[in-house]
Order: structure tokens, then C-alpha cells, then sequence
């Protein structure tokens, strides 16, 4: 009987193989979709809320405060870990701006990191036509908790369109600070770009990265130029450039 059970289960075995055509392979784990990460980049662990109404309770008042004065405004804001006290986690607010109606969202098609920066990739939605929706103005947002720490962002959406930094109004005395904190007439070397919003500029020996107040400035520029360029320090200690001109 053991005979026969042996003699059945080989047939079958290749019965099964003449037909497939095909030799048993190994089935390899499951991995990550990092099918839209570009090669060599890091795969980011991220959460994301897509709705203001569903944001998570962990959030400061402070946090929701700034969360209602920015939405109006399109672009982004990333609220410090040590500022905000969220410990090991970053949050970025991505804001659409203003819409005429309802029917309005985003979602984050890919998120990754290279050489340090942040990368994010948002999918803006429009309502169809034949849709159904609210005739008011909304403010699609998006609520990005970040599972690492990371001081350079570049945000765009589908299209290529970048969302710049925005930032909460600013109180007379943190004004008052920052125009007291403007070093005019200063020069250096425009190393590279760092990404869409900042620059690294090597200045009295030496290179330190900067912000941009906005993405024009640098457009006219090539790496190895000498600058000469106004930046200020802002609250949370980036280094802000406001204005940028070749050495002539």
C-alpha cells in the first residue's frame, strides 16, 4: 500500500510539472512597494490624515492653532520636534489653499528621503463635474507624521508644482527680533542647490545651508558663483535668504 501511495504522488508530481512547464521555484517575502522610489533613495514610514476633521487628538492646541491660521494659505509647514514637544516625530502640514467648492482633497503619492531631504509627493484631486458638492470655500489639508527627523523638504504634487514654506504670522516682538537679526551685504559662494527651497553657500570659511523666502531668487544662478546675499535668522534658527545678486 505504501508502494502504491508513493507510485500515485510522483504521478501526480509530474503530472502537475508537464503541465505548468515549469520547475518548483521559491517564493521570495513580500516587500515594501517602492515602485515609484527613485533607485538609491530611502523608503520613509509615514502616516497621513486627509481630513482636518480626522487629525489626531495627540495634536497640541498650539499645533491646531497654527493648523486653522495656515490652511488658507497653499504650501507647507513642518512643526519642530523640540518646539512642539512630539518627541521622535515629525509632523508636516501640506495646505492646498482655497477652493471655490467641496469635492477637493490630496493624498501623498510618494514619500522618500535622499542625501538628507525629505521628498514628498502630493496627488491634488478635483471634484468631477457631475459631482455633487458644497458651495463654499474649502481648505483641503493633509496631516503627514513623519517616523524619522529631517531638517530639508522638497514637496511637489503630480504635476511638478512645488509647495513652498509657509509660516504662522509673526508677533511685533518675533518682527522686531528678526529685522535686528538681518546681515546685509554679506558674500560667498553658491555651493549647490539642497533642493527647491534651500542652498548651501560657503561664506567665511564656511558652508552652511539657507532657506529660501522665495524659489525666484535662485533661478538666474549657476553653482560656483560668487553672491552677495541678505539672509536673517528666524525663530526656529533657520537661516532665511531675502535677498540674492552676483558679485559684480
Amino acid at each position: 500500500m505504501k508502494k502504491f501511495l508513493f507510485l500515485l504522488t510522483a504521478t501526480l508530481c509530474a503530472i502537475l510539472l508537464g503541465v505548468t512547464g515549469c520547475s518548483p521555484t521559491t517564493v521570495p517575502e513580500t516587500q515594501p512597494d517602492d515602485s515609484d522610489n527613485e533607485p538609491g533613495a530611502e523608503i520613509v514610514e509615514y502616516e497621513i490624515w486627509e481630513n482636518e476633521r480626522a487629525f489626531p487628538q495627540e495634536l497640541s492646541p498650539e499645533m491646531q492653532n497654527i493648523i486653522a491660521k495656515l490652511k488658507a494659505e497653499r504650501g507647507y509647514y513642518a512643526f519642530d520636534p523640540q518646539d512642539f514637544q512630539t518627541g521622535d516625530d515629525l509632523f508636516i502640514l501640506i495646505s492646498s489653499g482655497p477652493k471655490p467648492t467641496g469635492g477637493y482633497s490630496m493624498t501623498a503619492k510618494n514619500v522618500q528621503a535622499s542625501n538628507g531631504t525629505l521628498e514628498i509627493t502630493m496627488e491634488e484631486r478635483e471634484p468631477a463635474k457631475e459631482d455633487a458638492v458644497i458651495q463654499i470655500l474649502t481648505y483641503p489639508v493633509a496631516l503627514l507624521k513623519i517616523k524619522a527627523l529631517y531638517n530639508f523638504f522638497d514637496i511637489t504634487n503630480t504635476s511638478g508644482d512645488t509647495f513652498s514654506p509657509i509660516l504662522p504670522e509673526e508677533s511685533p516682538e518675533n518682527a522686531t527680533a528678526e529685522r535686528e537679526n538681518v546681515i546685509h551685504n554679506c558674500r560667498g559662494t553658491l555651493v549647490g542647490r539642497i533642493d527647491s527651497n534651500s542652498v548651501e553657500i560657503e561664506s567665511s570659511g564656511k558652508t552652511l545651508a539657507f532657506y529660501l523666502s522665495e524659489q525666484s531668487l535662485i533661478e538666474n544662478f549657476k553653482d560656483g558663483e560668487t553672491i552677495i546675499f541678505d539672509y536673517y535668522q528666524d525663530q526656529y534658527d533657520r537661516l532665511i535668504i531675502n535677498k540674492l545678486e552676483k558679485d559684480s
